[in-house]
């Protein structure tokens, strides 16, 4: 489990311009959630539940 804080994905690109490299960090972030199959499971100080993400 990634702990409270944690970062979950960490995308590095490098580009001339910010805004592809922008672009291209957007379509991996869109890509990897089409692939891979990723659950979020929110804990509270009430409860621990499972949300899967819709396909």
């Amino acid at each position: 489990f990634v702990k409270v804080g944690e970062a979950s994905l960490l995308v590095r690109v490098g580009s001339q311009h910010r805004s592809v490299a922008f672009r291209a960090s957007e379509w991996i972030v869109d890509e990897l959630k089409k692939r891979v199959p990723i659950w979020k499971h929110p804990v509270t100080s009430e409860t621990l539940r499972f949300v899967p993400l819709p396909a």
